[in-house]
Protein backbone atom coordinates (compact mmCIF):
# COMPACT_ATOMS: atom_id res chain seq x y z
CA UNK A 1 0.00 0.00 0.00
CA UNK A 2 1.32 3.21 -1.25
CA UNK A 3 0.75 6.92 0.49
CA UNK A 4 1.62 9.54 -1.82
CA UNK A 5 3.16 12.65 -0.50
CA UNK A 6 4.77 14.99 -2.82
CA UNK A 7 7.28 12.70 -4.28
CA UNK A 8 7.88 10.79 -1.39
CA UNK A 9 5.80 7.55 -1.26
CA UNK A 10 6.02 5.27 2.30
CA UNK A 11 5.48 1.47 1.70
CA UNK A 12 4.67 -1.09 4.03
CA UNK A 13 7.51 -4.22 3.04
CA UNK A 14 7.31 -7.50 3.63
CA UNK A 15 10.48 -8.82 5.72
CA UNK A 16 10.53 -12.34 4.01
CA UNK A 17 11.71 -10.77 0.88
CA UNK A 18 15.05 -8.98 -0.56
CA UNK A 19 13.42 -5.76 0.86
CA UNK A 20 15.08 -6.51 4.07
CA UNK A 21 18.37 -6.48 2.70
CA UNK A 22 17.90 -3.39 1.08
CA UNK A 23 16.84 -2.09 4.32
CA UNK A 24 19.62 -3.95 6.57
CA UNK A 25 22.03 -2.04 3.86
CA UNK A 26 20.54 1.95 4.38
CA UNK A 27 20.33 1.14 8.20
CA UNK A 28 24.04 0.68 8.48
CA UNK A 29 24.94 3.56 7.33
CA UNK A 30 23.58 4.71 10.71
CA UNK A 31 25.14 2.12 12.83
CA UNK A 32 21.47 1.23 13.36
CA UNK A 33 20.22 -2.77 12.82
CA UNK A 34 17.32 -4.31 11.88
CA UNK A 35 16.56 -6.60 15.07
CA UNK A 36 15.01 -10.22 14.89
CA UNK A 37 11.93 -9.05 16.84
CA UNK A 38 10.42 -6.82 14.85
CA UNK A 39 7.43 -7.56 12.87
CA UNK A 40 6.32 -4.63 11.10
CA UNK A 41 8.80 -2.21 8.72
CA UNK A 42 8.13 0.67 6.87
CA UNK A 43 10.30 2.80 4.20
CA UNK A 44 9.82 6.21 2.54
CA UNK A 45 11.28 6.13 -0.82
CA UNK A 46 11.54 8.27 -4.15
CA UNK A 47 11.45 6.24 -7.17
CA UNK A 48 13.47 3.49 -6.17
CA UNK A 49 15.95 4.84 -3.57
CA UNK A 50 15.01 4.52 0.26
CA UNK A 51 15.15 7.68 2.06
CA UNK A 52 14.07 6.52 5.72
CA UNK A 53 12.54 3.65 7.08
CA UNK A 54 10.71 2.87 10.85
CA UNK A 55 9.89 -0.52 12.10
CA UNK A 56 7.86 -1.44 15.50
CA UNK A 57 8.33 -4.64 17.29
CA UNK A 58 5.37 -5.08 19.26
CA UNK A 59 5.16 -2.31 20.59
CA UNK A 60 8.35 -0.60 20.14
CA UNK A 61 9.67 1.66 17.45
CA UNK A 62 12.84 1.56 16.31
CA UNK A 63 15.14 0.99 13.59
CA UNK A 64 14.41 4.71 12.52
CA UNK A 65 16.53 6.67 10.14
CA UNK A 66 16.66 9.35 7.44
CA UNK A 67 18.98 10.48 4.81
CA UNK A 68 20.55 13.04 4.64
CA UNK A 69 19.19 15.66 2.92
CA UNK A 70 15.92 14.70 4.11
CA UNK A 71 15.62 14.84 7.45
CA UNK A 72 14.03 18.46 7.56
CA UNK A 73 11.19 17.78 4.83
CA UNK A 74 8.72 16.15 7.06
CA UNK A 75 10.07 12.25 6.33
CA UNK A 76 10.45 11.77 9.83
CA UNK A 77 6.72 12.38 11.08
CA UNK A 78 5.01 11.03 7.81
CA UNK A 79 6.95 7.84 8.75
CA UNK A 80 6.14 7.99 12.86
CA UNK A 81 2.30 9.13 12.11
CA UNK A 82 1.96 5.99 9.67
CA UNK A 83 3.23 3.50 11.95
CA UNK A 84 1.54 4.56 14.92
CA UNK A 85 -1.54 4.07 13.35
CA UNK A 86 -0.73 1.08 12.08
CA UNK A 87 -0.36 -0.10 15.62
CA UNK A 88 -3.28 1.93 16.74
CA UNK A 89 -5.67 -0.31 14.28
CA UNK A 90 -4.40 -3.57 15.80
CA UNK A 91 -5.42 -2.35 19.26
CA UNK A 92 -1.44 -1.17 20.28
CA UNK A 93 -2.26 2.51 22.41
CA UNK A 94 1.00 2.49 24.65
CA UNK A 95 3.84 3.22 22.32
CA UNK A 96 7.88 3.47 23.07
CA UNK A 97 10.56 4.35 21.25
CA UNK A 98 14.42 3.86 20.63
CA UNK A 99 16.24 6.44 19.17
CA UNK A 100 19.74 8.68 19.33
CA UNK A 101 19.45 11.88 21.54
CA UNK A 102 19.68 13.71 18.44
CA UNK A 103 16.29 12.77 17.49
CA UNK A 104 14.79 13.60 20.72
CA UNK A 105 13.23 17.39 20.04
CA UNK A 106 11.60 15.45 16.34
CA UNK A 107 9.99 13.03 18.62
CA UNK A 108 8.96 15.43 21.12
CA UNK A 109 7.33 17.14 18.49
CA UNK A 110 5.12 14.47 17.67
CA UNK A 111 3.95 14.31 21.51
CA UNK A 112 6.45 11.47 23.03
CA UNK A 113 7.43 12.11 26.30
CA UNK A 114 11.48 11.35 27.78
CA UNK A 115 11.26 8.56 30.04
CA UNK A 116 15.50 8.27 30.36
CA UNK A 117 18.59 9.21 28.53
CA UNK A 118 21.95 8.32 28.06
CA UNK A 119 24.44 10.25 25.62
CA UNK A 120 23.98 7.12 22.73
CA UNK A 121 20.10 6.44 23.39
CA UNK A 122 17.29 7.72 24.69
CA UNK A 123 13.69 6.10 25.67
CA UNK A 124 10.07 7.92 24.92
CA UNK A 125 6.76 6.88 26.06
CA UNK A 126 3.69 7.89 23.48
CA UNK A 127 0.49 7.39 23.64
CA UNK A 128 -1.70 6.10 27.04
CA UNK A 129 1.84 5.07 28.23
CA UNK A 130 2.62 6.43 31.58
CA UNK A 131 5.51 6.21 33.74
CA UNK A 132 4.26 7.90 36.88
CA UNK A 133 1.04 6.82 36.74
CA UNK A 134 2.65 3.24 36.40
CA UNK A 135 4.99 3.89 39.48
CA UNK A 136 2.31 5.27 41.28
CA UNK A 137 -0.26 2.10 40.51
CA UNK A 138 2.56 -0.38 41.54
CA UNK A 139 2.87 1.20 44.62
CA UNK A 140 -0.74 1.79 45.38
CA UNK A 141 -1.40 -2.13 44.47
CA UNK A 142 1.78 -3.36 46.17
CA UNK A 143 0.31 -2.66 50.20
CA UNK A 144 3.89 -0.91 50.87
CA UNK A 145 4.43 2.04 53.24
CA UNK A 146 7.01 4.63 52.45
CA UNK A 147 9.53 3.72 54.71
CA UNK A 148 13.30 2.81 53.15
CA UNK A 149 13.56 -0.61 51.31
CA UNK A 150 16.00 -2.23 49.56
CA UNK A 151 15.42 -3.44 45.58
CA UNK A 152 16.20 -6.54 43.72
CA UNK A 153 15.06 -7.04 40.14
CA UNK A 154 15.03 -10.93 39.42
CA UNK A 155 13.98 -13.20 36.53
CA UNK A 156 13.87 -16.24 38.36
CA UNK A 157 13.62 -18.35 35.56
CA UNK A 158 13.13 -20.71 37.50
CA UNK A 159 13.76 -19.79 41.04
CA UNK A 160 16.70 -21.18 42.81
CA UNK A 161 19.02 -21.70 45.78
CA UNK A 162 21.40 -18.79 44.25
CA UNK A 163 18.06 -16.31 44.27
CA UNK A 164 17.28 -17.74 47.55
CA UNK A 165 20.47 -16.62 49.16
CA UNK A 166 20.68 -13.45 47.46
CA UNK A 167 17.18 -12.21 49.00
CA UNK A 168 18.05 -13.51 52.25
CA UNK A 169 21.27 -11.82 52.51
CA UNK A 170 19.42 -8.29 51.46
CA UNK A 171 16.67 -9.21 54.41
CA UNK A 172 19.53 -9.92 57.01
CA UNK A 173 20.33 -6.38 55.97
CA UNK A 174 17.44 -4.02 55.47
CA UNK A 175 14.52 -3.52 57.13
CA UNK A 176 12.22 -4.28 54.15
CA UNK A 177 12.86 -5.69 51.10
CA UNK A 178 10.97 -5.80 47.62
CA UNK A 179 11.74 -8.10 44.84
CA UNK A 180 10.44 -7.14 41.59
CA UNK A 181 10.32 -10.19 39.00
CA UNK A 182 10.46 -9.52 35.57
CA UNK A 183 6.95 -9.93 34.10
CA UNK A 184 7.88 -10.13 30.69
CA UNK A 185 6.70 -13.84 29.23
CA UNK A 186 9.94 -13.98 27.34
CA UNK A 187 11.39 -16.95 29.51
CA UNK A 188 10.90 -20.43 29.64
CA UNK A 189 8.88 -20.67 33.08
CA UNK A 190 5.80 -18.18 32.39
CA UNK A 191 5.82 -14.99 34.61
CA UNK A 192 3.16 -16.35 37.15
CA UNK A 193 4.72 -18.99 37.71
CA UNK A 194 7.99 -17.54 38.50
CA UNK A 195 6.04 -15.05 40.54
CA UNK A 196 4.88 -18.37 42.77
CA UNK A 197 8.13 -19.71 42.72
CA UNK A 198 9.40 -16.45 44.68
CA UNK A 199 6.54 -16.58 46.75
CA UNK A 200 7.27 -19.97 47.62
CA UNK A 201 11.09 -19.51 47.75
CA UNK A 202 10.83 -16.61 50.32
CA UNK A 203 7.51 -17.36 52.72
CA UNK A 204 10.03 -17.54 55.86
CA UNK A 205 11.00 -14.39 55.09
CA UNK A 206 8.47 -11.81 56.53
CA UNK A 207 10.50 -8.55 55.40
CA UNK A 208 10.34 -9.73 52.02
CA UNK A 209 7.79 -8.24 49.39
CA UNK A 210 7.61 -10.06 45.38
CA UNK A 211 5.98 -7.81 43.20
CA UNK A 212 5.81 -8.00 39.44
CA UNK A 213 8.50 -5.68 37.57
CA UNK A 214 5.63 -4.10 35.42
CA UNK A 215 6.43 -3.35 31.74
CA UNK A 216 9.70 -0.78 33.20
CA UNK A 217 11.59 -3.11 35.19
CA UNK A 218 13.56 -4.74 32.58
CA UNK A 219 11.08 -5.53 29.66
CA UNK A 220 11.69 -5.36 26.23
CA UNK A 221 10.59 -1.68 26.35
CA UNK A 222 13.18 -0.56 28.32
CA UNK A 223 15.86 -3.04 28.25
CA UNK A 224 15.60 -4.97 24.83
CA UNK A 225 18.98 -6.68 24.92
CA UNK A 226 18.20 -8.67 27.67
CA UNK A 227 15.58 -10.02 25.37
CA UNK A 228 16.94 -10.08 21.80
CA UNK A 229 19.99 -12.30 21.39
CA UNK A 230 23.24 -9.99 20.69
CA UNK A 231 25.16 -9.85 17.23
CA UNK A 232 28.04 -10.07 16.27
CA UNK A 233 29.34 -6.78 15.22
CA UNK A 234 32.88 -7.44 14.37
Amino acid sequence: MYNVIDDVKIKEIDLSTTHRLKVESFLSTFNLLLDDDIDHTIIAHVDKEIIGTCSSAKNIIKSFAVKKGYQDQGIASKLITHITNHLFEKGIYETFIFTKPNNLALFEGLNYRKVQATDKVVLLEGGMADINRTINAMFINSNLDKSPKAALVMNCNPFTLGHRYIIEKASMENEQVVVFIVEEDASVFPFQVRMELARLGTKDLENVFILPGGKYIISSNTFPSYFIRQRDLK
